[in-house]
């Protein structure tokens, strides 16, 4: 099983790079986290997102993107739902990147993926930024 799963890492990555090198991109950032997977070319503020089980992974300009903040959804004192939020200037929402779906994701990685979540944020967020202060 241990095989198969780096198998599976490797089929996904080559996809993502497949795709990034039909679009012109160059993945500086690649996380997988529990049966998903973030990357993004951070020259050309390129976010790709794909499922495990989807070999099409999702291009997300972050051109017209202002700011990005992570959602956390909880049912009593259990989290349900941690999403990455994309937002463009007047606030509406372009994307809404998953990083934790109970009952889909392991609740052992929660702590884990809410980490990397605020992390995606934190790197999306000061990345827009440097961009608007130096045009």
């Amino acid at each position: 099983a241990y095989l198969s799963k780096r198998k599976r890492k490797a089929a996904l990555l080559a996809a993502l790079e497949g795709t990034a090198n039909k679009n012109g991109l160059a993945l500086s950032h690649v996380d997988f986290l529990d049966g998903k997977v973030i990357a993004w070319d951070q020259f050309k503020k390129m976010l790709l997102f794909t499922y495990i089980t989807n070999d099409r992974p999702t291009l997300i300009d972050l051109s017209p993107v202002s700011r990005c903040y992570v959602v956390r959804k909880t049912n009593g004192k259990n989290t349900t739902a941690i999403t990455l939020q994309i937002a463009d200037v007047n606030n509406r929402v372009r994307h809404s990147i998953p990083f934790y779906e109970q009952f889909t994701d392991c609740e052992a990685n929660l702590k884990k993926l809410d980490g990397c979540s605020r992390e995606w944020e934190h790197r999306i967020n000061t990345n827009l930024h440097q961009v608007e202060s130096s045009s």
